[in-house]
């Protein structure tokens, strides 16, 4: 994109998650090797001056204290099965409860990614508790970009059941999973998280001076341009591996008629 959100070039691959196993397991490795290559490539036709990263709100690394996975990252098309299923719900809540409660519906798989937190906690136990950090995938490529780690809002809040969206922070929830100390401190979608290492500005061709946002979800992003040319009274409708209907709004409470309807709605900021 140029300065006035005009799209100058793109480069699309795709990376599909390994689901030879009953753990389905994504191509973190594969995905970062093709986005350096395109960083190059772009570098050698346009003055890059920021880099922006934004990506799906299920997945996770669980990294060291170098930022390397200790473990797979999971795809969230992996089925815990009906047993992890139901252990999670007489833990944390029923549908309902959990819509009310984290603004988001209970989902299936792991699109939930508290869920997928918990799920990983029971698989690799000992992989888990000698991570230093959670990095959902924007933060984890930010990283990558420029050593630095973060959390980010707009993934954070995004059917993660992680958020509460009252107050603008992390919720009790990371508390019953004792993970609060695993996410690193926020920077904002808009903030810079730092700029590019000197190996990534040396291998891509990027000026050293080329700063890396903190990230954001991929559906938070489809908003930005519209809140820059039209402004908040809009729904935007974000089509794809699903179809969202995106409104911005003020309230974060679930309305009775929605409630029993069933039809929970799913916030984020």
């Amino acid at each position: 994109f140029d300065s006035s959100l005009k799209v100058l070039a793109s480069q699309v691959a795709s990376f599909p998650a390994d689901e030879s196993g009953p753990l389905h397991v994504e191509q973190a490795g594969a995905t970062a090797e093709w986005f350096l290559g395109q960083l190059e490539y772009f570098a050698s036709r346009f003055p890059i001056a920021a880099v922006a990263v934004s990506t799906h709100a299920c997945c996770f690394a669980c990294v060291d204290s170098e930022g390397k996975p200790v473990a797979p990252v999971l795809a969230y098309t992996t089925d815990p099965g009906p047993e992890f299923e139901q252990r999670f719900l007489e833990r944390f809540g029923g549908p309902t409860e959990l819509a009310r409660v984290f603004g988001s519906p209970n989902m299936a798989f792991l699109l939930n990614a508290g869920k997928g937190i918990a799920f990983f906690q029971e698989r690799f136990p000992t992989e888990f508790a000698a991570a230093k950090a959670i990095l959902f995938l924007p933060q984890y490529y930010g990283f990558l970009l420029t050593g630095k780690m973060a959390s980010e809002p707009t993934v954070l809040s995004s059917h993660t059941f992680l958020w509460d969206h009252a107050h603008g922070q992390l919720n009790h929830m990371v508390d019953r999973l004792s993970v609060r100390e695993k996410f690193p401190p926020l920077c904002q979608s808009f903030e810079v998280l730092g700029t590019v290492s000197d190996a990534v500005a040396q291998r891509c061709g990027l000026r050293p001076s080329t700063i890396v946002t903190g990230g954001v979800h991929d559906s938070n992003a489809v908003l930005a341009p519209f809140f820059a040319k039209v402004g908040q009274q809009l729904v935007v409708v974000s089509t794809g591996t699903w179809c969202v209907f995106l409104h911005p709004t003020k309230s974060c409470e679930m309305s009775e008629a929605e409630e029993q309807l069933g039809a929970f709605p799913m916030y984020s900021v």
